[in-house]
C-alpha cells in the first residue's frame, strides 16, 4: 500500500509516494491598484560571465571582435564557435556588461572604436571612442547596453583602431600583494526581461 506524505514550504511543495517525489513551485498573486499577477520573477533569469587570459593585438584599420577564453559562470548564455562569439539560448532582453584593458606599445596618442554587433551585423547607435595615451599609459574601457536577442541569436564586441600597436592587455597572478590575474576582457551578460 503507497503512503502518501506531503510537506508545504513557503512556495513549494513536495509531495512523495513511496516511488516517486513531486515538487510543485507556487506563485502567490499581488492585487496592486486593481490589477492583479504573479509575485517573483517573471523570467528564468539567464546569465554568463566570461573572460579572456591572452594579450589580444589587432590590425590598423580593421573591425576585429574581442574573444574569450574563460567561462566564468553560466545558464543559457555561452561561448560560441569562434570564441569572439557570445550565443544567447533563450529570447529575451539582456544587460550586457564588458571592461577591457586597452594599452598600447609605442609612443604617441591613439583611437580606439567600440560596439556592438549582433548575429554579424554591427548595433546602429552603440559605438563610443576612446583615446589611448603614450606607452605605459593605459584605459579601461567599461559601459553596457540593453539588447532585445531571439533564441540562438549570437552578439560580438568588436575595436577597431588605426594603430596595430594597440593591444588589449592580460597580465597573469602577481605577488607583493598577492592579487588575482587581469583578464584583457571581462563580460557579464544578464537577462533582463
Amino acid at each position: 500500500m503507497s503512503q502518501q506524505v506531503t510537506l508545504k514550504l513557503t512556495n513549494v511543495t513536495l509531495t512523495q509516494t513511496t516511488d516517486t517525489v513531486q515538487v510543485t513551485r507556487t506563485v502567490p498573486e499581488v492585487v496592486i491598484a486593481g490589477v492583479s499577477g504573479p509575485v517573483g520573477p517573471a523570467f528564468p533569469g539567464y546569465y554568463g560571465s566570461f573572460s579572456d587570459s591572452t594579450t589580444q593585438t589587432i590590425a590598423a584599420d580593421t573591425a576585429t571582435p574581442m574573444t574569450f577564453d574563460t567561462t566564468e559562470e553560466s545558464d543559457g548564455v555561452t561561448i560560441g564557435t569562434p570564441t569572439s562569439r557570445i550565443v544567447i539560448a533563450n529570447a529575451g532582453t539582456y544587460n550586457i556588461q564588458f571592461s577591457a584593458q586597452l594599452d598600447k606599445s609605442d609612443g604617441g596618442s591613439d583611437d580606439v572604436t567600440i560596439w556592438l554587433d549582433v548575429d554579424g551585423n554591427n548595433v546602429a547607435r552603440s559605438a563610443t571612442d576612446l583615446t589611448v595615451p603614450n606607452n605605459p599609459g593605459r584605459v579601461v574601457a567599461a559601459w553596457n547596453w540593453v539588447y532585445t536577442f531571439t533564441a540562438g541569436q549570437y552578439f560580438r564586441l568588436m575595436w577597431s583602431t588605426p594603430d596595430n600597436r594597440m593591444r588589449l592587455l592580460a597580465a597573469g597572478a602577481r605577488t607583493g600583494p598577492v592579487r588575482p590575474a587581469v583578464p584583457s576582457v571581462i563580460l557579464t551578460v544578464t537577462q533582463v526581461q
